[in-house]
């Protein structure tokens, strides 16, 4: 029995869909989209230097309110290490009321300083 019209149709519209949604190449245009997003709207206060506050500010923190950080450590990479100071993009995460889940390891062992 071949395959009927609208099973071609779900598989097109369904199944493709969910596998693309799967793909570790297209996970990573996410942390891209998310690491711009922050240093955007926190660049005042996480750039290294005096410039750099190193405290959360309100445009910040709504820039983060619906941003998944758990892992933004883990996905810097050192160009933008070079240009903001991940030690105050913890502190500004953490001023803003985001807690890092319990298996984010990198953002609390390397770069929390205990402030």
């Amino acid at each position: 029995m071949a395959p009927t019209k609208s099973t071609l149709v779900l598989i097109a519209f369904v199944i493709i869909p969910t596998k693309l949604n799967f793909d570790p190449a297209i996970a990573e245009t996410d942390w891209s989209n998310i690491k711009a997003k922050v240093i955007k709207a926190c660049y005042d206060s996480i750039r290294y230097g005096p410039k750099g506050s190193g405290e959360p500010t309100h445009p910040c923190c709504q820039g983060l309110e619906h941003e998944d950080v758990d892992g933004i450590c883990e996905h810097l990479n050192g160009i933008e290490e070079e240009s903001v100071s991940p030690i105050k993009l913890v502190k500004v995460i953490r001023g803003c009321g985001h807690r890092f889940k319990l298996t984010t390891h990198k953002c609390e062992s390397k770069y929390d300083k205990s402030f």
